[in-house]
């Protein structure tokens, strides 16, 4: 719309230009007339040219009117398509974060699952019987190979495998499965044979015709056979692998009872197992029995809650002259009661101050031949405890070092040590708890005749130097 314009002010300003140079040329009046004319001429000509360029810029702006209009009609067209394909693109990312959501879920269930199948592979063997375990060695070896050390490793094929053996193991078990195989006996040989497996039961013959239950050992590579059983069981067991049915004795654990009956140790092997502290425990409680068994031979001897009358009697024996009778009646006393009143019946005759203090002299005398060794058990019982506690100690340090030079994996490794800290333990309070009781009991003997004799003494004093009664009046 600018370019007509500026043509129009162009030619207007030409018009003037030939209006001037004209009247200029011209006399005055033609001159005028005639350059009016002119110029009029010229100015229609202009105004028709202006107004076709006024009738071009009306249809160009016309045209760009409906070129406006397409345009904008066109602009929201394409915000519509932008916006449905901004919903479009929402909704397939919203679809992605799913699918990907569902992609994890369905990796961990598969990681889960493949987890749970290496799992029950590791844990498949341990469920075997022990003759399976050599039947079914190559095609776990065969799995092991397939299923390789991580769970992302497993196949569908790997699994179909798997699937497939437990399959087997589980229809064999139940109808019973023969196989060759090798076993253990109690020498560590290996014999060749065949197993027989029933459920969770096992069975081994060897071929030197040995039969008996297979047992797996632990940490072991083959069964063990246990052929410990009566003639009458063993040929049971031989019929079973001739005809396959018999009445053959079976052990209920599943081998557990057979292996504690194999770990348990007699009762040399088991203090063996205390190491070097051993030796002064078992010194100690050597000491201690013979301590505690003549001490209660010796109190068996001692006195009762009889002394008491047998010394007024006495007393009064001797009061009355009959000195026979007294010494036959003291010889009937047990200790130390016999020593005191022998003693005061040879000082009869003293006074009452002497005969006390005879009678009290020999008491003392005969109290410390009743707490002899005494002493010495009670230091026994408490060492004992405490050459425990050093067995102890010696037996963790040597713990700790075998821990230090092959590791924790292996408890079987540690067992020494931990033996000898237990062991010696065990053989300290054995020791210690018998000898505090019997300690107890015997001071408690020895202190109560002492007391008896105190009594019977001062009774035997009383009733030597009693006053006869005066007659009445």
């Amino acid at each position: 719309m600018s370019t007509p314009r500026r043509h129009h002010r162009t030619t207007a300003a030409a018009i003037l230009a030939a209006v001037c140079l004209a009247a200029a040329a011209l006399p005055a009046a033609e001159a005028l007339d005639t350059a009016i004319a002119k110029a009029e001429a010229d100015l229609a000509a202009q105004r028709q040219t202006l107004a076709e360029a006024y009738a071009e810029i009306g249809a160009e702006k016309q045209a760009l009117v409906s070129e406006t209009a397409a345009l904008r009609q066109r602009l929201e067209a394409l915000r519509r398509e932008t916006a449905a394909l901004e919903q479009r693109a929402q909704a397939d990312r919203r679809g992605a974060a799913d699918l990907d959501a569902r992609r994890d879920r369905d990796r961990q269930q598969a990681a889960s699952l493949a987890a749970m199948a290496l799992d029950y592979r590791r844990a498949f063997e341990t469920r075997l019987s022990a003759a399976e375990a050599g039947a079914a060695g190559d095609a776990l070896e065969a799995l092991d190979r397939a299923f390789g050390s991580q769970a992302d490793t497993l196949t569908p094929e790997t699994l179909d495998q798997l699937c497939r053996l437990s399959l087997q193991r589980g229809r064999d078990s139940l109808g019973g499965h023969r196989q060759s195989g090798q076993a253990v006996d109690d020498d560590g040989r290996i014999l060749n044979g065949t197993g027989l497996t029933f459920g969770p039961l096992a069975f081994f013959q060897a071929e030197d015709g040995r039969a008996g239950l297979a047992v797996q050992p632990v940490g072991s590579l083959h069964p063990a056979l246990y052929d410990d059983v009566t003639p009458a069981q063993q040929a049971a067991l031989r019929e079973l692998f001739e005809k396959g049915r018999a009445a053959v004795p079976v052990d209920v654990t599943m081998g557990h009872a057979i292996r504690l009956n194999a770990s348990r140790d007699t009762l040399t092997g088991h203090l063996a197992k205390g190491g070097i502290v051993m030796v002064p425990l078992l010194v100690l409680g050597a000491l201690c029995a013979l301590v505690i068994v003549g001490k209660a031979i010796q109190v068996t001897t001692l006195i009762g809650e009889s002394c008491r009358p047998r010394a007024a009697e006495i007393a009064a024996a001797v009061r009355n002259g009959d000195l026979e009778q007294a010494q036959a009646l003291t010889a009937r006393l047990g200790r130390p009661l016999r020593a005191v009143l022998q003693a005061g019946i040879a000082q009869r005759q003293a006074s009452r101050e002497r005969l006390e203090e005879v009678l009290f002299e020999r008491i003392a005398a005969e109290v410390p031949p009743l707490e002899r060794f005494l002493g010495t058990l009670a230091v026994s019982a408490s060492a004992a405890p405490l050459l425990g506690l050093l067995g102890t100690v010696t037996g963790m340090i040597h713990t700790f070092r075998l821990i230090t030079v092959f590791g924790s994996g292996d408890a079987r490794l540690l067992s020494s040590g931990i033996s000898e800290a237990l062991i010696t333990t065990e053989v300290g309070l054995v020791i210690a708890i018998p000898a505090l009781l019997s300690h107890a009991y015997l001071a408690r003997r020895v202190r109560q005749a002492v007391s008896l004799v105190q009594e019977a003494a001062v009774m035997f004093a009383n009733g030597l130097h009693a006053q006869p009664p005066e007659p009445p009046a």
